[in-house]
């Protein structure tokens, strides 16, 4: 190799390092120019099919996959395997790394029958080079358990997860953080089969062994904070959650600075609770920082950005300050139509978001419309009895109700009912919630006593599924209270209230949105008492 040529390849191997640093540094935006100019420099001096254009290629498909560049990602991820399958052999580990990445992005792209034809091929590969009981096969089928969990096939992917934790136990012992990793994945399944119990006790075990292992202010000691504190939030134990998000945020700004990615999800995650707990304008900030950090590192059409602009709206909205809100959900529309293309399911949850902004601005006329677009583009993608089609169903009665449209609105809930009833089962947390949201809408209509009967069918759902501890049974009691009092029953709607709004105030804070329900309804048995 002559000393010229000697030169570039240093140059395109340092331009290379230099993306993967930024890359780590989650700067992906800028990781992308010095990583293709590597491959440029790389491909014309060594060659089109040197191992080390794969290794360019993964690097840069790793970075596009970060900027939701798919496409191009999966084009450089087959250019990778077509060069290492045909230097090392089709079964290298060097090749089934590759397409184990390739697995991700399919499945990331909702690609999940290849996803997993890919992920097993990787398994299989694996198990005739290493062994069955190889890391790298605890590793692949991890990969398939969380593939199996997205589509919703729990048994096998709880056994994968059992068997993956045993290999893991089995070559580097039980307390080893890649035994954490399987741990909490098993966990999230868990929780996703509503065996909440058991799977806090693993979050718990795994977050143990992290801070045994790698030390309290470790990035994955804060992945696992953020994981038991989403499943606290997901029991409504908000005050619970809060100190684990918390943690979780310092942790990941003391290691990876004030302007990574993880920061931002850290900022994200928190704010999200900061708004369910009332504390609408700490949670708006975090989501402005959030935001920053994000078109810094990703590009501000990123479908990451359009979350947080969703949140940081639903913060202006607790605030009351819907006008604010609006461009920042037309800006987060835009950006996801542009994404995935108008008629994606992504898109119709911003067109959820967008309507019940415009419904407070009293704008129900386009609300509305935005709302039966969002249930149209899901009916089309899930068909007319999937659980998120119910959801729109759900929503856009509860914007008819807004607009005192109540018999399609009683139309709707009705219908809801029905495809979770039969989906999901009668007693179904998602059929109790629509059952409160048909009281509602009968409470309004001035069919009382069928509202009263609809909020005791959610009240007693939620009493056997939760318990009369939680905050969700105190909603369904709230519920109750007021068809009560509009009932004239004013001293049985004050105990139930009083009962409920002490639950709430207890759990979740007196700035809630449940609180404050309960807070109103509790006023307006003041004043019917003083009038009788």
């Amino acid at each position: 190799m002559a000393v010229e040529q000697k030169d570039r390849v240093a140059q395109g191997r340092a331009l290379w390092q230099l993306g993967s640093v930024l890359g780590d540094q989650g700067q992906f935006k800028n990781a992308e120019v010095p990583l293709r100019d590597a491959l440029a420099i790389l491909e014309s001096e060594l060659g089109s099919d040197h191992l080390d254009i794969a290794k360019a290629c993964n690097g840069l498909a790793v970075v596009l996959f970060r900027l939701h560049q798919y496409q191009g990602a999966q084009d450089l991820y087959a250019r990778a395997y077509d060069i290492q399958s045909s230097k090392l052999g089709p079964e290298d580990k060097e090749v089934a790394t590759t397409m184990n990445n390739t697995a991700g992005l399919l499945k990331a792209m909702g690609k999940l029958a290849d996803a997993e034809v890919v992920y097993r091929t990787v398994l299989d590969i694996r198990e005739k080079e290493l062994g069955p009981d190889h890391v790298d096969v605890a590793a692949s089928l991890n990969n398939i358990a969380v593939l199996l969990k997205t589509s919703g096939q729990f048994e096998e992917a709880e056994e994968m997860y059992n068997r993956s934790i045993a290999i893991k136990e089995n070559a580097l012992g039980p307390n080893h953080p890649q035994v954490a990793l399987s741990l909490n994945n098993l966990a999230a399944l868990l929780r996703k089969m509503s065996k909440v119990e058991q799977a806090e006790k693993l979050y718990m075990r795994s977050l143990s062994i992290r801070e045994e292992a790698l030390g309290s202010d470790h990035p994955q000691v804060a992945a696992s904070y953020v994981n038991l504190a989403g499943l606290l939030k997901s029991e409504n134990r908000l005050m619970e959650a809060l100190p684990y998000f918390n943690m979780a945020l310092d942790i990941r700004e003391r290691a990876y600075g004030p302007d990574h990615p993880d920061v931002s999800a850290a900022q994200i995650s928190l704010a999200e609770l900061l708004r369910d707990l009332g504390k609408f304008e700490e949670a708006q900030k975090l989501c402005r920082s959030a935001i920053m950090i994000l078109e810094k590192s990703v590009g501000e059409e990123d479908v990451n950005v359009a979350a947080a602009l969703s949140l940081q709206a639903t913060c202006l909205q607790g605030l009351g300050k819907p006008a604010e809100a609006e461009p920042l959900c037309r800006r987060a529309l835009r950006i996801r139509e542009q994404a995935y293309g108008p008629e994606s399911p992504n898109v119709a949850t911003a067109l959820t978001a967008l309507a019940d902004v415009l419904k407070e601005m009293g704008s129900f006329e386009e609300a509305e419309a935005l709302a039966r677009r969002s249930l149209l583009i899901r009916e089309r993608s899930f068909g007319s009895d999937d659980p998120l089609t119910a959801c729109s169903l759900n929503n856009l009665a509860l914007l008819l109700k807004d607009a005192n449209q109540l018999p399609e609105a009683e139309s709707m809930c009705r219908k809801c009912i029905d495809i979770r009833q039969r989906v999901l089962g009668e007693t179904s947390l998602e059929v109790a919630s629509t059952w409160l949201n048909l009281g509602a809408v009968l409470r309004a209509a001035g069919k009382l006593q069928e509202a009263e009967d609809a909020c005791r069918q959610c009240l007693d759902i939620r009493e056997r599924q939760l318990g009369s501890q939680h905050t969700d049974t105190a909603a369904a009691q709230i519920g109750i209270g007021a068809v009560l009092l509009k009932q004239g029953r004013v001293d049985e709607a004050k105990i139930i209230l009083s009962k409920a709004a002490t639950l709430t105030f207890v759990k979740l804070g007196e700035r809630h949105q449940q609180s404050l329900d309960a807070m109103n309804w509790l006023a307006e048995c003041k004043s019917a008492q003083k009038n009788m």
